[in-house]
């Protein structure tokens, strides 16, 4: 991911979208500092960061900023950002009601003032109530401005509850909802539960913080080369990727594409520019067939354990006929 040279605003967005920073103004005016103020010797450490493929991580950011944050436990930042955005509202709510309550009590001291006035003092009476509608208007439309900005962002933070902070990809949660969609849809889905191969390897010898950036890697381009089907984290090295009205056969193409092509790349770790090595994956995919989610999970999880134990950087697919289990009652 090269750094350019006379970036404009857009890029600096496509700059946070390329490497799923938030847009914030702290991370805005961080890859600003980057593209457009040339600092020299932040970029140098960001193009450090990103070379051999890897996406620099809010840590990152946060560090080369200078900043300190506190990191809040997940269970709490969502309640912080909620309370946040609650006092925002009662601010809109009060602002919308002054400007229509006070307009409403000048409307009515100008009716009288109006009642047995001198023509001259009506015209002066009426241009200055066209002026406090006028300012009226514009700040009640202030209000829906920033009301429609709150409605973004509580969007945002609905939506920040089913994403994996590490990749930014749908979480467990999140793809487990939209599976117990998809698999009532008459026709049907299939899933591809992938593993990277000896990922724990890779964490042993090389640390956590490389471990990190080969799952932002691999999920990537899991991302891209599964699109437009839905790849989410699953747990450790694991993902899901969700194939909507696809069968196990044709779903298992895709997967393997993508196994090819992470296997091309050349990583590096780079604090040593040592080669990473191979990087590949083993992979079981299973068609919905009208089971529940828990049991074409199970499936696809025994077809993966298959895999490895096959020989790894291998894709297993379950069989034209299996047992056929009908949904339980209730929510999955």
């Amino acid at each position: 991911m090269p750094i350019e040279k006379q970036a404009t605003g857009p890029k600096i967005l496509r700059f946070l979208d390329d490497h799923r920073l938030q847009h914030s103004p702290a991370n805005y005016a961080f890859v600003h500092r980057v593209l457009i103020e040339q600092d020299a010797v932040l970029k140098a450490e960001v193009e450090r960061i990103v070379d051999g493929g890897f996406r620099i991580g809010p840590d990152e950011v946060a560090r080369l900023a200078g900043e300190t944050p506190a990191e809040p436990a997940p269970e709490h930042q969502g309640t912080s950002q909620l309370d946040r955005l609650t006092l925002r509202v009662l601010d809109i709510i009060g602002d919308a009601a002054s400007a229509t309550g006070d307009l409403n009590r000048d409307l009515v001291s100008a009716a009288a003032s109006l009642v047995g006035a001198a023509e001259s003092s009506i015209r002066s009476v009426v241009s200055a109530m066209i002026e406090r509608t006028t300012l009226a208007e514009a700040s009640l439309a202030d209000a829906t401005r920033q009301a429609q900005s709150l409605r973004a962002e509580l969007n945002a933070l609905r939506t920040d509850a089913s994403r994996d902070r590490l990749t930014g990809l749908l979480n467990r949660a999140g793809v487990e909802e939209r599976l117990t969609t998809a698999i009532a849809s008459p026709k049907g889905c299939a899933i591809a539960l992938i593993d990277i191969d000896h990922f724990k390897r890779v964490n042993d010898g090389h640390g956590h913080a490389v471990g990190d950036r080969l799952l932002r890697t691999v999920a990537t381009e899991l991302a891209d080369s599964c699109q437009p089907h839905t790849v989410a984290r699953w747990e450790g090295g694991a993902f899901l990727i969700l194939m909507e009205d696809m069968t196990a056969r044709d779903a298992s193409a895709i997967i393997d594409t993508a196994r090819a092509r992470l296997a091309s790349r050349r990583l590096k770790v780079r604090e040593s520019d040592a080669p990473l090595g191979t990087i590949t994956f083993s992979a079981g995919i299973s068609s919905s067939r009208g089971r529940a989610v828990p049991a074409l999970i199970a499936s696809a999880e025994a077809l993966l354990d298959r895999a490895k134990n096959g020989g790894r950087n291998r894709t297993e697919i379950e069989p034209p006929l299996v047992e056929i289990l009908s949904p339980p009652s209730g929510r999955v």
